[in-house]
């Protein structure tokens, strides 16, 4: 389990690229005779192991792991450090596919004592915008599924240790990009030039107020601009400001109306300077919701397993996550794996080039997972 991961770790591979990945996959399943499909929505491979024990009530259980790694150069120094220049595992992707592998492993062994079928999602293209997961549905992996579980590492949380939070536990993400198109020419010649500077500025103050004043059932909410490129200068009036953020949020109702009111706005900035303003709301992941039913069944499982004292009830976080179509879909529940140990130097954040975890944390989500296949 630990050396597929270093393997992974070592080879790592973009979002819609993980072809190697998958064959590798593939490799350990045909060691262990565990029949699969591959290729499934691109580079995805989905595995199921059967219970030989008989059972008046067969279940089709899914775990998911993602494959894909970020475009990042890795610092760790690690010995199995990152081949492949600028690319990195730097979001724990070759951990959860160690723990699903590892999870496989466990219940052949077990083969003889469970009934039912367990069904392992490969998943490719989590980090990709629109990410995998929607495809991987449109292949068919749900089909005569029960219920879904995934995780996914966490350094924040201690190794040997989980996080659960049912409900709203992670929020739907939107990209914002924004053309503001004005009229350039000399910054002097007021009266002859249309500032899309201050068309920028004046969209981001209004949808800002507008958009506080319009929460009044306090909904979490973050709408936040990174990146404002206009490329004049001091007396030059550029034709046209770049303006792209983010909109994250817990609800979806209130998603739908914030980004019609981006757009609106936009709107109304572009007639009142005479100008206009184009507008591209790329729809990112939805909320995602644990079923309180099953992340119930799980956080009994896990004491059972782990000790009450290694089950932690944990916030929301305004990250977002591609598991949640599968939640949309069908019952289930993601897990945060705590990976962090800091006298392993795991203390560095998700998607930073220094990002290591404590590999224990892969027998705690193998062990989980195997348990929530089967329970």
């Amino acid at each position: 389990m630990v050396a597929a991961r270093r393997h992974i770790h070592q080879h790592p591979e973009l979002s819609g690229c993980e072809q190697e990945t998958a064959d590798y996959i593939c490799q350990i399943l045909d060691e262990f005779q565990i029949p699969y499909r591959k290729n499934v929505a691109g580079s995805g491979v989905v595995a199921e192991l059967t219970g030989k024990m008989a059972c008046s009530f067969p279940h089709v259980v899914a775990l998911r792991a993602d494959m894909d790694a970020l475009p990042v150069q890795e610092h760790t120094g690690l010995p199995f450090q990152s081949e492949n220049a600028g690319v990195m595992h730097a979001c724990g992707h070759d951990v959860h596919v160690g723990c699903l592998m590892g999870a496989l492993m466990i219940l052949k062994e077990l083969q003889y004592r469970f009934g039912g079928t367990v069904r392992a999602i490969f998943q490719p293209s989590e980090e990709s915008y629109e990410g995998g997961a929607p495809q991987m549905i449109e292949a068919g992996v749900l089909n005569g599924v029960s219920a879904i579980y995934g995780l996914h590492v966490t350094p924040e949380i201690p190794c040997g240790s989980i996080g659960l939070h049912a409900g709203e536990f992670m929020a739907s993400t939107d990209e914002l990009h924004f053309v503001a198109i004005g009229k350039g020419g000399h910054a002097a010649l007021v009266n002859e030039t249309v500032n899309p500077l201050f068309m920028a500025a004046d969209f981001i103050c209004k949808v800002r107020k507008e958009v506080a004043s319009r929460n009044v059932r306090d909904v979490e909410t973050v709408l936040s601009f990174g990146r404002l490129v206009a490329n004049g200068s001091t007396n030059v009036v550029p034709d046209e400001a770049v303006l792209s953020g983010t909109f994250r949020t817990f609800d979806e109702a209130w998603r739908d109306e914030v980004l019609h009111l981006l757009a609106e706005t936009a709107k109304e900035i572009a007639a009142a300077y005479r100008g206009d303003f184009q507008v591209d709301i790329r729809n990112g992941y939805p909320v995602l919701k644990n079923n309180p039913e099953t992340t119930r069944e799980v956080e009994v499982w896990a004491k059972q397993l782990l000790g009450a004292g290694r089950v932690l009830s944990i916030p929301k976080r305004m990250t977002a996550e591609d598991f949640s179509y599968y939640l949309q879909k069908m019952r289930g529940t993601f897990i945060r794996l705590g990976s962090g140990n800091e006298s392993r130097n795991t203390h560095f954040p998700l998607h930073s080039s220094l990002f290591m975890v404590d590999e224990d944390c892969m027998k705690t989500g193998a062990a989980l997972l195997a348990l929530c296949g089967i329970a």
